[in-house]
């Protein structure tokens, strides 16, 4: 399941905003990111995309967490998320999987529509098929449906800023996983299934597994992904047969300079255990979706992913949209950052970055336009062009030392520089720093 398109009004700050992640050609667009500064609606853009993913009977246990503050409280107009979905050409047994269809062929597109009205709590939310089959007469919810019986295809993972390992004893229980798959974009308190999936498999061994490879296959098929963790042992100790496996025991190999360590999980830095938690999660999803055994690079559906950045350091931040492109290429990820540097890995051909902003003469949050190649730029340009910070010095103490050397090094500075000069030079002992740069001497001007 893919967004092709989603228009989202009174949310937040955000009178009217649309959004297309289709190319030119019609296909799904793989990469969004957005930025902005906080405030701008990153993270009630995802949620909304979620929100219409969710279906009627879902989407307010949902939005529970959030749903007081979702609409916009300086109008009285209906909040309303118009989203519209794609399937990709449906394969054997399609009926199941598209349900409410008499007749399938091509791109399935289903449109789904999420309101929220003035002195009301209750999201009300239904969806349709507008494209690529002849639905049945009984006006069926197809995303009700789908949502209902955890069917196949209608794949979305949501991810907020909680993203740790589980505690490796529980056994969770996945009464709805369609939806727990999406509660932590809304809940900093959900705690992703992750790692506890081998805990959920444990009555059937193959399937912890199979599991346990396929997760190796994600973390380790291409570099980068985890830079300087090289390998994850399955074997020994009597194998991977529970969460506490994959995370207390030490099966994971640390590259030092010219050691290489075996190390449990849990002593790995915040940043791998937190990369590892969600990406052993969406495996997982996937997995048990699927009911066998599938190849990173053949996973389909839409990951919403809040801060992608989150704890990880500026040289992994570059690296990291390309590792992700190349483990998860039919993965379609929507995402937010504040890092320039995650920039780095987007491609214009083919992704897409939205930078948003609240403008000053309507307090609306609108889209910026932006037309650059993250690639290409410095990191200077970067942030200029995408965040606004257009001084070399973006601290004022800089942007005064900058000024007193400029002035210091003029023998024919004014009285009125002088006396800045000597302001400037207070002003920085002050803050603690030394212009280490005596004035020269003034010299008067020859007239000639």
């Amino acid at each position: 399941m893919y967004l092709r398109e989603i228009t989202i009004e009174h949310v937040k700050l955000i009178r009217r905003l649309e959004l297309s992640c289709v190319l030119a050609d019609g296909a799904p667009r793989m990469w969004t990111m957005l930025i902005g500064e906080n405030g701008t609606g990153k993270t009630s853009i995802l949620q909304a995309i979620a929100m219409a993913a969710a279906g009627s009977l879902q989407v307010n246990s949902l939005a529970d967490a959030v749903v007081g503050n979702l609409r916009d409280r300086r109008t009285e107009d209906t909040m309303k998320v118009q989203a519209v979905f794609a399937m990709p050409p449906p394969p054997p047994g399609a009926s199941r999987m598209s349900p409410g269809l008499i007749r399938s062929d091509g791109e399935i597109r289903i449109e789904s529509v999420v309101t929220l009205a003035p002195n009301e709590s209750t999201i009300r939310s239904q969806s349709k098929y507008i494209a690529g089959g002849t639905p049945a007469k009984n006006g069926e919810n197809p995303i009700d449906t789908a949502r209902a019986q955890n069917l196949p295809l209608w794949f979305v993972a949501g991810y907020g800023v909680a993203r740790v390992l589980p505690d490796a004893s529980l056994r969770p229980s996945l009464t709805k996983p369609s939806i727990e798959r999406m509660a932590p974009l809304f809940d900093s308190r959900t705690a992703l299934t992750s790692t506890a999936f081998a805990n959920y498999f444990d009555e059937d061994p193959d399937k912890v597994r199979m599991y346990s490879r396929v997760l190796k296959r994600a973390l380790f098929n291409v570099e980068g992904l985890l830079p300087g963790v090289v390998d994850l042992e399955l074997k020994g100790y009597g194998g991977v047969r529970r969460a506490g496996h994959l995370q207390d025991s030490k099966r994971f190999t640390q590259r030092i300079g010219p050691h290489e360590l075996r190390v449990p999980a849990v002593a790995l830095s915040h940043g791998y255990q937190s990369t590892i938690a969600w990406i052993a999660d969406l495996v997982g999803h996937v997995v048990l979706e699927a009911n066998n055994e599938i190849e990173p690079q053949d996973m389909q559906g839409l990951v919403l992913i809040d801060e992608i950045d989150l704890y990880l350091h500026p040289t992994w931040q570059v690296v990291l949209v390309n590792a992700l492109r190349q483990t998860f290429p039919r993965m379609q990820f929507i995402a937010t950052t504040h890092s320039p540097l995650v920039l780095a890995g987007m491609r214009p051909d083919s992704d897409r970055i939205v930078r948003l902003q609240i403008s000053p003469q309507s307090g609306d949050i609108e889209e910026y336009p932006v037309d650059a190649d993250p690639r290409l730029l410095t990191g200077t340009e970067i942030f200029r062009e995408y965040f606004g910070i257009d001084d070399i010095h973006p601290d004022e103490a800089g942007r005064v030392l900058r000024e007193y050397r400029y002035l210091a090094a003029n023998p024919f500075r004014s009285d009125v520089e002088d006396r800045s000069l000597r302001k400037m030079e207070a002003k920085l002992r002050a803050l603690g720093i030394s212009p280490h740069f005596t004035p020269v001497p003034r010299e008067k001007h020859q007239k000639r």
